[in-house]
């Protein structure tokens, strides 16, 4: 009867594995799964960029200093450098080291600086007073401690991605052919990821990754090898003891091992080089290390019922100098064709705006990106606004003059001799294309010389170039020096530049 028993148990195991379904898209078996990403998500994610935050302006002490170090909400903070209006809002920043300088797969120290360098998000402050050249301002929200030491820059609103997966998910999905990369980096330098958290990518806008983006994690088996440990696997037998002459797939094929997906993450924001993403569904840990792929866009999503309008702005030039200004151009509707009023607010500089046009004014700006705010609002008070950076980089250094070239001369000689012609062809040539260009030639004798000489050399030198050459004589500055030598020296002045010598 035992046997009798086992074997009618035994029986109905196979038959309830034969219903099984073997379908591998499913929807209902992700081990984790996240809401849409919330403000506290974007604004406390740390980023990584090759567009170094300057370390000029830095949190330097607090109130309780020194025997207060950490600094959080309500906290009153003092910051060295810039110069801050009373009500503006900063954001505090930490250039990132690993003190561990531990290594979660073979090269990702490399990896990392080959896109930038990380920060870590530490929150928002905003401006009290400023007393002897220094801020004082209280924090306003905090993602983490922040100490003397950290930066801070001016605070600029971030887009919060809308959750829009929600499309079945496959295992063993194969390559579709869009942009792939590498999880180089976890948040506070986690190896193992799951649901909710941040991690770090080595592609970002300026291989046309946007937030909101979605990308798929994955996985072969080849990166084990990749571990010592875990390569050991590779090296026990897989055979059992009753198989009698067991074919064998060599380990060396294991790249042709059907791709793991492990789940996917969504883009919170961007830097030309990198994105940062946050995971919203988890089959099991990832690790940083792990390779992503981008997903197809879905649908979008149907318009609200209240129909508010719509607003998408560019800037042009997207890039000016500190000083200059950037036109913000908007196209924006309303789908029930409702009257539009527009407003206008940036987070450095100055911006004026007329309906859907707008002028960014960078004078007494800090080189770095700005963000101008442009709000739509329809005569129901339904609005929309749109975020354009204008990225300002620093000044041209100031022109300076540069001498180019000498001319020889004989002892107790001023001739310009063929040596010398030839020297001041070339000369001629580049005025020719610098047309904002001047040139300084500046004659020189020997203490056993006539003193008249210096002069004579420098004037017979211009006269070749404004005679021979055609230059025009306001362009040449002959002039004579102290020096000795038995040589006139050749110097360009470009515009805006003087000559001091």
């Amino acid at each position: 009867m035992k046997k009798l028993a086992f074997v009618l148990v035994l029986l109905a195991a196979v038959a309830m594995v034969a219903q099984q379904p073997t379908q591998y898209i499913a929807s209902t078996n992700r081990v984790e799964r996240v809401a849409a990403p919330t403000m506290s998500d974007v604004y406390c994610a740390g980023f990584i960029t090759n567009q170094l935050v300057p370390e000029t302006n830095f949190v330097v002490a607090g109130w309780s200093t020194p025997h207060q170090t950490k600094f959080a909400d309500r906290d009153y903070i003092y910051i060295q450098g810039g110069s801050y209006a009373e009500g503006a809002e900063l954001s505090v920043v930490r250039h990132l080291r690993d003190p561990n300088r531990y290594q979660a797969f073979p090269g990702q120290n490399r990896a990392i600086s080959a896109v930038g360098e990380p920060y870590a998000d530490l929150g928002r402050v905003k401006v009290v007073a400023t007393r002897n050249n220094i801020t004082i301002a209280q924090v306003k929200f905090a993602c983490d401690a922040m100490s003397p030491g950290d930066l801070v820059m001016p605070y600029a609103e971030r887009t919060i991605p809308q959750y829009r997966r929600d499309a079945p998910f496959d295992r063993f999905a194969v390559p579709n052919g869009k942009l792939t990369g590498r999880i180089v980096m976890a948040r506070e330098f986690d190896v193992i990821m799951g649901a909710g958290r941040k991690g770090y990518l080595n592609v970002g806008s300026d291989q046309g990754v946007k937030i909101g983006d979605y990308f798929r994690v994955t996985r072969d088996y080849q990166i084990s090898k990749m571990d010592p440990v875990d390569a050991l696997s590779y090296k026990a037998t897989t055979n059992e003891d009753t198989q009698k002459h067991p074919p064998v797939f060599p380990a060396s094929r294991s790249g042709e091992l059907p791709r793991r997906s492990l789940g996917e993450a969504i883009v919170l924001s961007v830097s030309p080089k990198s994105s940062t993403v946050m995971v919203t569904y988890s089959l099991e840990e990832m690790l940083v290390g792990d390779g992503v792929e981008m997903l197809e866009p879905l649908p979008p999503l149907p318009p609200p019922v209240e129909n508010p309008p719509s607003i998408a702005c560019s800037a042009n030039p997207a890039t000016v100098r500190v000083g200059e200004s950037s036109n913000i151009t908007c196209d924006a509707a309303s789908p029930d064709n409702r009257p539009l009023a527009f407003t206008w607010a940036s987070n450095a500089g100055n911006v004026s705006g007329q309906d859907s046009a707008g002028i960014l004014d960078t004078r007494g700006a800090y080189a770095g990106p700005i963000s101008v705010k442009t709000t739509v609002t329809d005569d129901r008070n339904l609005s929309a606004w749109a975020l354009t950076m204008v990225n300002v980089e620093a000044p041209p250094p100031a022109p300076v003059a540069a001498m180019v070239n000498s001319i020889q001369f004989k002892p107790n000689s001023a001739y310009v001799d063929n040596q010398a012609k030839a020297i001041l062809d070339d000369l001629a040539l580049r005025l020719a294309r610098e047309p904002d260009s001047s040139t300084a030639i500046v004659g020189m004798s020997d203490p056993r010389e006539s003193k008249s000489l210096a002069a004579r050399r420098s004037a017979n030198a211009k006269t070749y170039l404004t005679k021979s050459k055609g230059i025009d004589p306001k362009r040449v500055d002959a002039r004579s020096a102290v020096e000795a030598g038995k040589k006139a020296d050749l110097w360009i002045v470009p515009a805006g530049a003087s000559m001091t010598q």
